[in-house]
């Protein structure tokens, strides 16, 4: 029976990887990275049962695992979500151009956009093209 569990797992584990690795999506890419925790899971729920079946040791284990790897991932999509609505970036690239282009643009105001004077015109210009063409009704 542990066979199967441990089989299980390496199945989660692998299409995680697949997942993670070969999706643009952030939210794909979390998605991926779920699987794989997941299966660590499995994996560690199975081999405490099978060390000792008797003691609820491993039960308590795996629960607070999924419960701190819940919290986690909901921060995880909060964050992706606040960065998606702010920049309207949502492939794996463009975050990682972004998170350059704050490091390169940053000269120790720590986000208050007086470096350039730029960063919020870029977005207001964007949205304001949204509305703008039927806004005089």
């Amino acid at each position: 029976m542990l066979e199967a569990y441990l089989l299980l797992a390496a199945a989660l584990f692998a299409v995680g990887l697949f997942g993670a690795l070969s999706q643009q999506s952030v939210v794909m890419v979390m998605m991926g990275l779920e699987l794989m925790v997941n299966a660590v899971i499995v994996a560690a729920a199975a081999l405490w049962f099978h060390t000792s079946p008797e003691r609820p040791d491993g039960q308590v284990l795996v629960l607070v695992a999924v419960t701190a790897m819940a919290v986690e991932m909901a921060m995880g999509f909060a964050v992706t979500t606040a960065i998606f609505r702010a920049r309207d970036v949502d492939m794996v690239d463009m975050a990682a151009d972004l998170a350059d282009h704050r490091g390169s643009g940053d000269h120790g105001d720590h986000g208050q956009h007086g470096d350039h004077g730029d960063h919020g015109d870029h977005e207001s210009h964007k949205h304001h093209g949204h509305h703008g063409d039927g806004g005089d009704r």
